[in-house]
């Protein structure tokens, strides 16, 4: 945040939270007069906080989602909203395989045995591979088409669902594109990188 504020205090008048992130009380204090809002994903962008913001003209979230902020009456108060796709893919595919690994080798188990039960059994913690399974990943966008991408490195076949895409944009990826029903039979591991919105909620469920 430190280097927003400082390229945007070039052109305007900037003014910067005290505590990150900002409380929403906090956040409904200072806003009055703010033009411009940068944020994450913390507080909430709900109606009292967009009523309180008499001048917001935009919203610029450094970040993917946008589930955070009533997009439709920020819509209907003339505010426009920037979202930053593909800006943290790489970090975001990254930790999903460290917790694909985690997972494999049982290493939350491991070191919570060592660390807390002062014990150790190496015959608990035999793990298994990644090479060889089937990586399903719902939604094929940057994070999507970068975790298949460590998981063709990993020797993983990968299969994807993204009702945008056509066959050939999975093709040119080295993934097989299917339906949610298909990748949920053949998988070993499912990885989630689609928005919340009223379409994708509850997609993957209990059933």
């Amino acid at each position: 945040y430190a280097g927003i504020a400082e390229e945007f205090s070039k052109y305007m008048n900037v003014k910067t939270a005290d505590n990150l992130p900002s409380t929403k009380e906090q956040l409904i204090a200072q806003i009055g007069d703010v033009d411009v809002l940068i944020m994450r994903v913390d507080p909430k962008i709900d109606k009292e906080v967009l009523d309180a913001a008499k001048n917001l003209k935009i919203i610029g979230v450094c970040s993917v989602g946008l589930n955070h902020i009533d997009t439709e009456y920020a819509k209907e108060k003339g505010i426009q909203i920037f979202n930053a796709p593909g800006m943290n893919a790489n970090a975001v595919a990254e930790l999903t395989f460290s917790k694909m690994l985690d997972i494999s080798r049982g290493t939350f188990t491991a070191n919570y045995d060592v660390k807390v039960k002062h014990e150790w059994d190496k015959y608990k913690f035999v793990g298994r591979e990644l090479r060889g399974k089937t990586l399903g990943v719902m939604g094929f966008g940057r994070i999507g088409r970068r975790v298949g991408e460590l998981g063709r490195a990993f020797g993983m076949t990968v299969v994807a669902y993204d009702p945008f895409l056509k066959p050939e944009d999975f093709e040119k990826e080295n993934a097989t594109g299917m339906s949610v029903e298909e990748l949920l039979k053949v998988s070993d591991f499912v990885s989630i990188h689609v928005p919340l919105t009223p379409d994708t909620k509850d997609l993957f469920n209990a059933k």
